[in-house]
């Protein structure tokens, strides 16, 4: 087992992103975040109809202002992709049943408290979608998302984008103390 000087340091990130929109197209969704005042953004392309996730995913590493953004969204619409959903508080992750990827979003989320200068939300609302563009869905498949779907996130669910709210708080204070 790793020793805490085994351990990353946890930093504020320097932009953070808090905001999703998502495109869509046949073949591609396209994932576009943007931070609090929307001057830094990224995207995040997901290839449809591949299994292999290490291949469906890709991140140019690339960041865009705002000017570049509009240039990029515009292309998109353009190619014709259309807006698949907007305004997406957060990302929870992927998940696969027994066919097929799907993307389980924060749509609404509420801040509850402050905590050392970082915010904690409580998720007010999820959304599920799938990666592949008109899934074919089992009995089986369609059983897991209603078994996944009535997991009720909206009770009991919190999450930060800065603070690892899974450690105490001494441990927190402890990773984030300044190199002597």
């Amino acid at each position: 087992m790793a020793s805490d000087a085994d351990l990353p340091l946890l930093r504020r990130p320097t932009a953070i992103l808090t905001s999703f929109d998502i495109y869509e197209s046949k073949t591609l969704l396209c994932i576009v975040g943007s931070n609090e005042s929307e001057g830094y953004y990224r995207v995040l392309r997901i290839t449809r109809g591949t299994d292999d996730v290490r291949k469906m995913v890709d991140d140019d590493m690339v960041s865009h202002s705002r000017d570049g953004i509009h240039q990029l969204v515009s292309r998109l619409l353009a190619s014709g992709m259309r807006l698949l959903v907007a305004k997406v508080c957060g990302i929870l992750g992927f998940v696969r049943f027994t066919k097929g990827c799907y993307i389980s979003l924060v749509a609404k989320r509420k801040p509850v408290a402050l905590l050392g200068g970082h915010y904690i939300y409580h998720v007010e609302d999820t959304r599920l979608i799938s990666v592949a563009y008109r899934p074919e869905r089992s009995e089986v498949e369609e059983k897991c998302i209603t078994t996944f779907k009535n997991v009720d996130l909206t009770k009991n669910f919190y999450y930060s984008h800065t603070y690892d709210i899974t450690h105490t708080l001494q441990k927190n204070v402890l990773l984030n103390r300044e190199p002597e």
